[in-house]
């Protein structure tokens, strides 16, 4: 058939209408679905349910009436009458089918079949409720007739007195007709009606049932006189046997009371009652005769309408029967249960099961109505349970595999009870034990054997580890002297099983094992001392094997290491050693070289040789002999010449404190004199001072050296802290010495006797230390100052720790500093971190213990809460043998030398993140400071007299004025910041402009350097109000920019070099970093991505390069790695350091000896957890403090430059410690890296035209993107015109831009990449598609180039052949079928190509191919 074309389609269409028909034939069939109903329900249930509800219960009828079930409701006649009359209706319906139906002429369907059957169901349905209707009318009016007649017989009797049983007759037969009078008289109108409704569907009754009907009413109104009459004859009667039954139930009250005394005496309530089954059935036989007579009284007081009493107490006697009897049930039940048991061996006790039984019995006793539970047979029933819970639940314990021969001895020797425990023990004899009695004590017992079974497992383990523990062995990388490998997990295993014996130590279930395990740990506590002992000295040895017998050269220079002196000493940087007569030096040192290059000769030549610990202790001994010999000449000769001329006799540390000497000793003087009377005494010294002053300052603008500048600066800075004391003195007319205004100063005296400088304020003295400090500043001494020195020398005079505490910017540390170079004494500054551990900070008190200096620890509360807590109680133990004035004390188990004029400070800036709270241990052993902001004029004004200026007082305040109103009116960025540092640093900057141009004024000067220093770090839009208020405070100025054009051009000739654009803006921002750089050796370079921030850093650097100044460039990325692994961390364990990258790239840095500039370039995101530990390095202490407490001073040719876009997640702290040079996008734009990449073109007419095609279309590109269009993630301008250069180094290739070609053609290439370049990142969400935005707008704005008119700009690539733009879709292969393959086993590339992909993979193909070309040329 499928060969034959003409009977093939008939067949179809024949199958066609086939199935034509046979959906219309179930469209019919399916029209009399919602008749299925009606032969498809249960109709006794429905018509069931509607007699007794009116209707059908629905589901949510039953779930709401559950629990009570749904209350009856039966059907009123008109609720029979709908239902019928619907049945009625359908019938007319279905009687309207027509029998015969025809589908598409051809099919017949034959309904009358079914018809005739759905018309008898439904007259089946109908049928249902009238007969019901019909049957309800028959009995009514039936049983009502039987009624009458029996009635009337019995009431027609005659009683006469004394025929009882015929006046009991007549009282039923008128009981019987007043039960039924209301019911009767009003039933005749509803079967009337209900006639009428069967008549109306031609249900037709018998006559008889009309007849009944129509004579019933009449007969049942005689009925109702015949009772009257009736009653009224037999009332006499009636009087005289209700007296009888009246008597009859008084007698049996009596009885009911004697019976109910006599039952709650004699039935079982008890629980030792024997035979209670007997009881019960004597008592059920007394009741149920009692019953049997209550039940004959209560008949004939109803017949004779009498009043009968409630019986209760025999009711009561029968409920407390059917009570005892299901009590006594359970008793006897429980009581065969347990005797089963109780015969259980003890092995085979299944305690679960018989608990689970017992809970049974629990569950089913409390389920006992309640009025049984004030029995006592309830009452022993459940105490007989719940005793055989309790000792279920101490056996269930005993039953513990821990449990030991030496546990049931004590169990017996509690409960008092002994027994043989072996395989025969059964249940019985433990209950004997009367477990439920010693619950507590079983339970203690067996949690003891549980404790001490787990402590037996431990003490296996231990004898299991450590038989099969062994060392392993490495050999030494010189002489292969086998050596203890660190074993972490050994260490850890011992550390473990220690802690493991020192729980078991603190049990209370420890007596039996007490012995066993106190050898365990004095064993391991061996093995941990050795271990520990053994490790150190193998790392002592190897580390000094190679010093001592591995090298000569190493163990004959070994006197004259001096690198590490500036780690050991303040300021000793190096030593000059006497020459031989060759000219070599010898090991006799002569005197000793500051880090400022100060030279001071030592009281007496040192010999340099033998053991280094014995010569640098000697050499730290000639160092403070010489600073104190000096301050005994300098103070001696201080009246013998002039002052300004005195100064240059000795080194700066000496000149200066001196100074302060005589200063105190003037002071008394003049006091002295006041008393005598002279008045004007202390006014006549104040003119001196100011003399004095003036004539420094003098100095200063002068021509000086370096070292007797600073010297100079120094002693200004102490001066005018002096001179302002004694002005206030004089102001407040203080005439005593002993006024708190004098002794609150911190007062140097020299005495002559003892050969000593003393510091005195308040009621606190302290020997001046003669550390040599150098030539080094000192800090303004401003009221907060003051204060803060007050708080540091009491907390030190009460053998206290002191804790400043304060905001970013406000000289704790320095303070902390200042206070120790006051008092001639060594401050080691720490910076805290969370590396640090109690071992290291107890090394670091070890030390300053031993050497009496002073620890300053900042950010101390970095430092994790569990170590402070183990710090406090070092600090204490330190505290204490001062405070005892020992010369040597216990420190951490060992036994070491106390210099009382040790000192330990923390400074604290609270709220930032990382911080912790001081626990209060640690807190108690502190003196408290609060450092609030300073008095940033007087700072100022000071700082301007140290640097040369006369006008220091009203170019302070217009200097401080400029920094507030720059506060508040410039915008709030995250990187401006107006603090203390920022002005020394600006102080700087002005006093070395001032000694380059003396001649110039000094407002001019100072304007000049608040304008030049800070319009590095001003964003553009802040700019022109900056200059505002810079024009406001210095009116009719403009001082043009200090410019070193040599340098200048050695920048162009750099930034040429690096072949980039020498435009003023990015060479001026080049000049700005390396002015930063001259007076902050930390700067943040801050910018968005792609304004030119790692091209100014490397023209610089290339600059140092073409000045031969050999700079060093080290780059890292602090983000890329852990905190430990960037600053180095201490193996707990073994206490070995693994140094960090930044440790070991700052130390490398600081071991290079030529002075060129080395940075330390830190490219990565600002973080507070690193950063912070930087604090340090930052500041003016210049060293980097690691966790193994070794320090690592930067050399003054060290710089920190830190590359990043924002400052939003550093503290203040950090943003204070460094300058800023911020680079805006405006500073640099598009057009100089643009300018650039078109200069690395080879062919010039490609150049040219590139040139003007920038020029046309970025402008109006980067103009419109600012203010138009979304794009799906922010991207910065340059990146845009970075990828546009990109995509055009891709395309502009030799075979598609000849050189010959026509500029038409690099315009064409252009568009195409600047579209992909500028729109290729736009967005489309719900509501806008915002590339097809962009596709209108660009085909209007520019139309040079015309793009298809269908479509958008993104839907074309430029067809390298054709030169014009074809749809991507055109690239996509044509999908051809091959029927011989399986359409599953296709490549789905082959079916479907999305055009992004296309666009994708060009795009990464040309990248690809132009990258391997670039790296190739290269």
């Amino acid at each position: 058939m499928e060969d034959t074309a003409d009977l093939a389609d008939m067949r179809h269409e024949l199958m066609g209408r086939v199935q034509a028909v046979v959906a219309a034939c179930c469209d019919y069939r399916s029209a009399f679905d919602h008749y299925s109903y009606l032969y498809g329900e249960d109709r006794k249930e429905f018509f069931r349910q509607f007699l007794l509800y009116g209707h059908i219960l629905t589901a949510a009828e039953i779930e709401a009436h559950a629990e009570n079930g749904v209350p009856e409701s039966p059907p009123t006649l008109q609720q029979f009458r709908e239902q019928i009359d619907s049945y009625e209706k359908i019938y007319e319906e279905v009687n309207r089918i027509e029998p015969i139906s025809i589908f598409q002429s051809w099919m017949k369907v034959d309904a009358r079949p079914f018809k005739a059957s759905l018309l008898n169901v439904i007259k089946r349905w109908s049928l249902v409720f009238k007969q019901h209707l019909m049957d309800h009318v028959m009995h009514s009016l039936s049983d009502l007739d039987e009624f009458i007649k029996t009635a009337g017989k019995g009431l027609s009797k005659k009683v006469e007195k004394g025929d009882y049983d015929g006046l009991v007759e007549i009282m039923g037969h008128l009981l019987a007709v007043k039960e039924r009078h209301s019911v009767t008289d009003a039933m005749f109108e509803p079967l009337k009606q209900t006639v009428e409704l069967l008549k109306t569907y031609e249900q037709e009754l018998p006559e008889e049932v009309y007849k009944q009907l129509e004579e019933l009413p009449e007969k049942w109104n005689n009925i109702k006189k015949l009772a009257i009459a009736v009653k009224q004859h037999v009332a006499p009667l009636q009087a005289n046997e209700m007296t009888v039954v009246r008597k009859s139930c008084a007698a049996f009250d009596v009885e009911q009371h004697r019976f109910r005394e006599r039952f709650r005496k004699e039935a079982p309530f008890r629980f030792d009652t024997k035979k209670p089954y007997q009881l019960l059935d004597t008592k059920h036989i007394e009741i149920k005769q009692m019953e049997s007579a209550m039940t004959s009284i209560y008949e004939s007081a109803g017949l004779f309408e009498v009043t009968v009493p409630d019986y209760k107490q025999l009711k009561q006697c029968r409920k407390e029967l059917c009570l005892l009897k299901e009590l006594w049930a359970m008793i006897s039940l429980v009581g065969t249960c347990l005797d089963d048991w109780q015969t259980t061996k003890w092995a085979d006790i299944n305690v679960e099961n018989m608990d689970l039984e017992c809970k049974k019995f629990a569950r089913e006793i409390r389920n006992l109505d309640k009025e049984v539970r004030a029995w006592d047979a309830f009452t022993g029933l459940d105490s007989k349970v719940k005793n055989m819970l309790t000792a279920l639940k101490a056996v269930a314990e005993l039953q513990n595999p821990a449990i030991r021969e030496r546990h049931w001895n004590q169990l017996m020797q509690v409960t008092g009870v002994r027994f043989v425990m072996d395989s025969d023990t059964a249940l019985a004899d433990l209950l004997k034990l009367n477990l439920h009695n010693f619950e507590d004590e079983v339970r203690g017992i067996v949690d003891k054997a549980v404790r001490e079974m787990s402590m037996e497992k431990v003490l296996k383990e231990l004898k299991m580890t450590w038989s099969t523990m062994e060392f392993q062995y490495e050999p030494h990388p010189r002489t292969n002297i086998p050596l203890l490998k660190s074993d972490e997990e050994l260490i850890e295993t011992l550390e473990d099983n220690q802690v493991q014996l020192q729980n078991l130590m603190t049990s209370k279930c420890i007596a039996f094992f007490l012995e066993e395990v106190s050898i365990w740990q004095r064993k391991l506590s061996t093995t941990d001392s050795v271990i520990s002992l053994w490790f150190e000295v193998q790392r002592t040895w190897s580390h000094l094997e190679s010093i001592f017998i591995g090298s000569e050269d190493i163990r004959a220079q070994l006197p004259k290491v001096q690198r590490h002196l500036s780690k050991l000493f303040d300021s000793l940087a190096r030593m000059k050693f006497q020459l031989d007569s060759e000219q070599k030096p010898t090991r006799v040192g002569l005197g000793m070289y500051s880090r400022e290059e100060e030279y001071v000769s030592f009281s007496e030549p040192w010999d340099c040789s033998g053991q280094v610990e014995v010569w640098l202790s000697h050499v730290l001994d000639s160092m403070r002999a010489t600073v104190r010999d000096e301050m005994t000449e300098a103070v001696m000769a201080y009246e013998e010449k002039p002052r300004e001329q005195w100064l240059f006799d000795y080194p700066a540390q000496v000149a200066l404190c001196c100074t302060q000497i005589w200063w105190t000793t003037e002071v008394g003087i003049a006091f002295a004199r006041v008393e005598e009377g002279y008045e004007n005494a202390m006014k006549e010294y104040h003119k001196k001072q100011v003399t004095q002053l003036n004539t420094l300052v003098t100095m200063l603008i002068g021509q000086l050296s370096k070292g007797d500048r600073q010297k100079i600066m120094t002693i200004c800075t102490i001066d005018v802290h002096a001179r302002d004391v004694v002005a206030k003195m004089i102001a407040q007319k203080v005439d005593n010495a002993q006024a708190f205004i004098w002794l609150s100063q911190l007062r140097h005296r020299w005495s002559d006797e003892e050969r000593h400088c003393f510091a005195s304020i308040c009621d606190a003295q302290f020997l001046y230390s003669y550390e040599y400090l150098g030539n080094t500043p000192r800090l303004v001494i401003a009221p907060l100052t003051d204060r803060c020195y007050i708080t540091l020398t009491q907390s030190l005079h009460l053998t206290m720790s002191g804790a400043p505490a304060g905001p970013a910017g406000t000289g704790k540390t320095e303070t902390t500093k200042d206070l120790g170079r006051a008092l001639g004494i060594m401050v080691y500054v720490f910076n805290c971190s969370e590396q640090m551990d109690y071992k290291s900070c107890g090394n670091i008190y070890k030390g300053l213990s031993q050497t009496g200096a002073w620890g300053c620890f900042d950010e101390f509360n970095r430092i994790s809460v569990e170590v402070l807590s183990v710090v406090a109680v070092q600090v204490k133990s330190v505290q204490d043998a001062i405070r005892e004035k020992k010369k040597s004390f216990n420190f951490l188990g060992e036994d070491i030398n106390l210099v009382p004029s040790v000192g330990i400070f923390i400074t604290m800036n609270p709220g930032y993140a990382g911080r912790t709270e001081l626990p209060e241990n640690l807190k108690a052993l502190s003196r408290p400071c609060a450092m609030v902001v300073p008095d940033f004029e007087l700072i100022c004004e000071i700082m301007l007299v140290a640097e040369g200026f006369i006008e220091a007082r009203v170019l302070a305040r217009k200097f401080i004025t400029l920094y507030q109103l720059c506060k508040e009116l410039l915008s709030k960025q995250d990187h401006y910041d107006w603090g203390l540092r920022a002005i020394k640093s600006v102080l700087v900057v002005a006093g070395s402009l001032k000694r380059d141009d003396p001649e110039r004024p000094e407002d001019r000067v100072l304007m000049r350097s608040l304008r030049d220093f800070n319009i590095p770090k001003i964003v553009t839009d802040d700019v022109p109000v900056f200059m505002g208020l810079i024009g406001d405070l210095f009116p009719a100025l403009d001082v043009p920019r200090k410019r070193d054009l040599n340098f200048e051009s050695f920048v162009r000739q750099a930034v040429l070099d690096l072949r980039l654009q020498a435009e003023d803006n990015f060479v001026l921002k080049v000049v700005q970093l390396e002015e930063l750089l001259t007076v902050r050796h930390s700067v943040f370079v801050v910018g968005n991505a792609g304004t030119g921030k790692s091209q100014v850093m490397r023209s610089l650097n290339r600059t140092y390069q073409i000045m031969k100044r050999r700079p060093v460039w080290t780059d890292l990325n602090p983000k890329a790695v852990t905190n430990d692994e960037l600053f180095g961390i201490i193996n707990p364990a073994t206490r070995e350091w693994k140094d960090g990258l930044f440790s070991s790239i700052t130390r490398e840095l600081a071991n290079i000896t030529h002075d060129g500039p080395k940075w330390m370039v830190l490219d990565g995101d600002i973080d507070p957890m690193w950063i912070e530990s930087l604090n340090t390095v930052m500041d003016d202490n210049k060293v980097l403090t690691l966790a193994s407490n070794e320090r690592i001073p930067l050399n003054p040719t060290m710089r920190l430059v830190f590359e990043i876009s924002h400052l939003r997640t550093a503290t203040p702290a950090t943003v204070s410690r460094a300058g800023i040079l911020y680079i805006n996008p405006s500073d640099l734009g598009w057009n100089p890296p643009v300018s650039s990449w078109i200069d690395r073109r080879e062919i010039q007419s490609e150049r040219a035209n590139l040139a003007v095609l920038f020029d046309k279309y970025l402008p109006i590109c980067l103009d419109t993107l600012r203010t138009r269009f979304k794009k799906i993630i922010p991207i910065p301008e340059q990146s845009m015109v970075q990828m546009l250069c990109y995509l055009l180094e891709c395309l502009l290739a030799e075979e598609n831009t000849p050189p010959d070609c026509a500029k038409e053609l690099y315009e064409l290439y252009f568009v195409f990449a600047a579209v992909w370049a500028f729109g290729g990142s736009m967005f489309r969400d719900q509501l806008v598609d915002y590339r097809v935005e962009f596709s209108k707008w660009w085909v209007a704005e520019f139309k040079a180039i015309k793009f298809p008119s269908q479509g958008t700009v993104f839907d074309f690539y430029i067809d390298p052949e054709m030169k014009k733009f074809e749809p991507w879709s055109k690239l996509i292969p044509q999908f051809e079928f091959d029927p011989e393959m399986p359409l599953q086993v296709c490549e789905p590339c082959t079916c479907f190509v999305w055009e992004e992909h296309m666009h994708f993979s060009d795009c990464m193909q040309a990248f690809q191919l132009k990258s391997h070309s670039r790296s190739s040329t290269s």
